[in-house]
């Protein structure tokens, strides 16, 4: 459907961005500004704990594993971004960060984990955000709206009005051919730190013109932190279907994992340059990352 755009909501029961999903957190301001623009906005938001022994038992393999796998995929993305990179340098590197998040994440002295263990409670916190990430794609994907912005309760907006405008004229664009598969559209990491502006052309201007936010083409599919990325709808299913063929355990962040399905897409050819946008600066702050606002 046109001029439709599905908002979702991930937050948790003990987040400490209550703020989120009142009627003055970001999307909840965005849909009742897109409403008066003309855009039907359909707001989602997923706050449930949805971990239970059921779902994943929890031990010191599961820990082990799921900090293995997430250095393997983070390896395969540094190569990715910069085929140039030494495989000897990358593989040292790993082994030093293998050693390092064991240490932090597993308990010493013990093969058992309790519930209070630092390993035990990242991974139930990340099997939840990757639960809620994914319940939130499945409605994005079945509903009638052409784009879906998905953030995370710790993304906030310095001016939510002008960004209402922007997605607003975003959303209701005639000229499909000039808009990509997704946008990362969040202040978290910049470019130059993710080694990733090389890979990023500047090709137009996004929302208002004093705003200064230039719209970056990827010259290669990219992101940014899953804090806020507005997806067409129809990438959306694609993207399901690459997290369906990969296992919860072992667990790794949502990041990590949309950053497999985006290589995986890419090899196969159903990702091309242009499919992919980033906004700089990004008009949606990651909090937690950027304190002071």
């Amino acid at each position: 459907m046109p001029d439709a755009i599905f908002l979702g909501l991930v937050t948790h029961p003990a987040t400490r961005f209550t703020l989120a999903s009142s009627s003055d957190g970001l999307l909840p301001s965005l849909q009742a500004l897109l409403t008066t623009q003309g855009i039907q906005a359909q707001l989602s938001i997923h706050h449930t704990d949805e971990w239970t022994e059921d779902v994943l038992r929890i031990d010191r393999a599961v820990v082990e594993a799921s900090i293995d796998a997430e250095l393997k995929i983070e390896k395969r993305w540094r190569r990715y971004i910069d085929p140039s990179v030494p495989t000897f340098f990358l593989d040292v590197f790993m082994s030093i960060r293998r050693i390092y998040r064991r240490g932090k994440f597993l308990p010493r002295g013990r093969r058992e984990l309790r519930t209070d263990d630092p390993g035990f409670r990242m991974v139930r916190r990340l099997v939840n955000i990757e639960i809620a990430h994914i319940a939130l794609l499945r409605q994005a994907a079945s509903s009638d709206c052409e784009w879906a912005l998905i953030a995370e309760d710790d993304a906030v907006c310095a001016d939510t009005p002008a960004f209402a405008r922007a997605l607003s004229s975003f959303v209701g664009s005639r000229s499909p051919e000039r808009q990509p598969e997704y946008v990362n559209i969040s202040r978290s990491f910049a470019p130059s730190r993710l080694r990733i502006s090389r890979l990023l052309r500047p090709i137009q201007r996004w929302g208002d013109p004093e705003s200064g936010i230039q719209v970056l083409e990827a010259d290669r599919p990219v992101t940014n932190t899953v804090c806020a990325i507005l997806y067409r709808t129809e990438f959306t299913r694609q993207l399901l279907k690459q997290f369906d063929a990969i296992p919860l355990s072992p667990v790794v962040p949502i990041d990590w994992k949309l950053n497999l399905a985006i290589m995986q897409l890419h090899a196969a050819g159903r990702l091309r340059a242009g499919d992919c946008w980033t906004l700089e600066p990004g008009p949606v702050i990651q909090r937690s990352m950027n304190p002071q606002h």
